[in-house]
């Protein structure tokens, strides 16, 4: 007999005629709130993965009902839309939107910036609005429903096909366990409706706060803040910085090394050789060969975020850091055809915030990286 309580899941390719003409202008209409989920399907479709799909919690639309949005924009009930791809491991396997998402934006105080002072405020933990608490059985429905079709359709094929451990020298993020999946990007109150009654986001219990059903391995306490780079931000003058360059293209696949050496960031160099990317380099005699080592470069995610900004210690406050970083947002942007860019940067690390608002960077909401097993 089926379950009376779950949510209708529905499955599509991310290169369907369905992505293309009504999932992909959905998400659009919802910008910027659902960028990261735009961006991870745009990559998607540029780099295709053969155990990768796209999940709603509604139907496509009949034939004769042209391409428009399947969820028109005054439909009031919830719904969700989700990329899933179980075989990248510990580089997100899930990332989903929320219809709900879009009314818990509220006016957040933009940080304030002199050329002598940088004003910090703490950042509240994002939740959803009174206004949405009726919405709230059906999103954790929702939500429930979406794990449970991806742990009976995908993780038996999945588990077939598991990839060993990393080896023991690995010093980056461990993936999670097997039969549990790793949800990036999600908004913290859509997070909260899989809390009990009167539990705080910050101080919930693994194993006694969240409700039956589910297990919540780890996610993080202190968030993540969400950061949006509009457009007209992002294409602002970039001045040279005297005795460096950009390198052509993306990072070359010979420095892919370097990079993952420095971040603790889960990123295989064939993952890191399909993201958008810029490398900085410093200036040579004109006889010389080659360009050496970079001394900074910067990383699109797949999800389109500004994921990775490196600068060496020995070249650190001359402005590289914003000089890569606006190069690689404006390629980024020109790859999608338009459009901002979005980064994560942990609520307690005051120094890449501050990187981000001296970028333009605006605060949007929070989110988590979480590991869930049903």
């Amino acid at each position: 007999m089926p379950d009376q309580d779950a949510n209708p899941i529905y499955e599509t390719s991310p290169r369907s005629s369905r992505t293309q003409t009504e999932l992909l202008p959905l998400l659009r209409s919802h910008l910027p709130y659902s960028l990261p989920l735009l961006r991870r399907i745009q990559h998607e479709i540029a780099h295709p993965s053969p155990t990768a799909v796209i999940l709603t919690t509604f139907p496509a639309p009949a034939p004769s009902s042209g391409p428009s949005p399947r969820v028109p924009e005054y439909d009031v009930s919830p719904w969700l839309l989700a990329y899933v791809d179980l075989s990248a491991g510990r580089e997100t396997q899930i990332v989903l939107y929320s219809s709900l998402e879009r009314a818990s934006l509220h006016p957040t105080t933009i940080t304030t910036i002199t050329n002598t002072n940088i004003t910090n405020p703490t950042i509240p933990i994002s939740t959803l609005p009174p206004s949405t608490t009726k919405n709230l059985l059906p999103l954790r429905t929702q939500l429930l429903s979406l794990l449970k079709y991806i742990k009976t359709h995908h993780l038996p094929p999945y588990l077939s096909t598991f990839p060993p451990p990393p080896p023991k020298n690995d010093h980056q993020l461990a993936p999670p366990p097997p039969t549990a999946f790793l949800i990036g990007n999600l908004h913290t109150g859509v997070f909260s409706s899989l809390l009990r009654e009167k539990i705080e986001y910050a101080t919930a219990d693994l194993e006694t706060d969240f409700i039956d059903g589910i297990k919540i391995h780890r996610y993080d306490r202190a968030p993540y803040v969400k950061y949006l780079f509009p457009e007209e931000r992002i294409y602002a003058e970039n001045e040279a910085i005297s005795g460096f360059h950009f390198g052509d293209g993306n990072v070359r696949r010979e420095d892919l090394g370097l990079v993952r050496a420095r971040t603790a960031i889960p990123r295989s160099e064939e993952t890191l050789a399909r993201l958008r990317s810029c490398a900085v380099y410093r200036d040579t005699p004109v006889h010389s060969i080659g360009e050496g080592k970079p001394v900074a470069w910067a990383f699109l995610g797949t999800d389109g975020s500004l994921a990775t900004l490196h600068v060496e210690e020995e070249v650190r406050g001359l402005g590289l850091a914003g000089f890569v970083g606006r190069e690689v947002m404006r390629r980024g942007v020109e790859d999608v055809g338009g459009g901002g860019v979005h980064a994560n940067v942990a609520m307690e690390n005051r120094a890449s915030r501050r990187v981000m608002e001296k970028l333009g960077g605006e605060v949007g909401w929070t989110v988590t990286w979480t590991v869930v097993e049903v």
